[in-house]
């Protein structure tokens, strides 16, 4: 909701996902005790198609399209959920300065989401840290994982 929504609109929006929970469950227990349980249960299972059926529908996230190097499917994904062409270039510029944020991070970090091939640990299972406890073994396909 937050990577698809204007930034004027979030707050409101991701304030109102638990009142409506909370309003989803009342409205049930007053549904479940007024009629039988089979219309009840027909009345939330159409409930839960027509919410399935929306999503389908629903544009990709443009922050997961661009992350992924889908830079023209962003776009139009951002078209889709209704952008002018200039908000559309100022938000790609957002996501491409999010970008690289994120790598000038992992980098100053050392953290990495995958393992580096240069990584000594994950060319042996036998270069493990020193940290581990004697007698544990570490997989050498995810060295990463403790």
């Amino acid at each position: 909701m937050t990577e698809t929504c204007a930034k004027r609109q979030r707050s409101f929006l991701l304030s109102t996902i638990s009142p409506a929970f909370t309003l989803g469950v009342v409205v049930a227990y007053v549904i479940g005790g007024y009629l039988p349980w089979n219309i009840a249960s027909a009345i939330f299972a159409l409930s839960s198609f027509v919410y399935f059926v929306v999503q389908l529908l629903a544009p990709e996230s443009p922050a997961w399209l661009f992350k992924r190097g889908r830079v023209d499917a962003a776009a139009r994904s951002l078209r889709k959920l209704g952008r002018s062409p200039s908000g559309i270039n100022h938000e790609l510029q957002l996501l491409k300065l999010a970008s690289s944020e994120e790598s000038d991070r992992a980098s100053t970090s050392g953290y990495s989401s995958t393992p580096q091939s240069g990584n000594p640990s994950s060319s042996s299972p036998s270069s493990t840290s020193s940290s581990a406890p004697p007698g544990s073994t570490t997989s050498s396909t995810t060295p990463w994982i403790s």
